[in-house]
């Protein structure tokens, strides 16, 4: 708990959001690597459930992985 209030004084979020935020972050950077598929992005950022990382990633973004994947990742070319 003594923690939990450093963290939050410190960077202004919860250790949770500051974890999710992270996992995103990394979640959109992998799905640019169009050699993986969603389950590993998923599972390489945290989360063991690929649907539930969906709808997280949907509640953080705004978008599906596979809808930020076609619109937003940058293909090697």
């Amino acid at each position: 708990n003594h923690f939990s209030s450093l963290f939050h004084d410190y960077t202004g979020l919860t250790f949770s959001e500051f974890l999710s935020e992270k996992r995103m972050a990394a979640a959109k950077s992998l799905l640019g690597d169009l050699t993986l598929n969603i389950s590993e992005v998923a599972f390489r950022v945290g989360y063991s459930d690929a649907g539930y990382f969906t709808r997280r990633f949907r509640q953080a973004t705004g978008a599906s992985p596979r809808e930020w994947r076609e619109n937003f990742a940058v293909s090697p070319r």
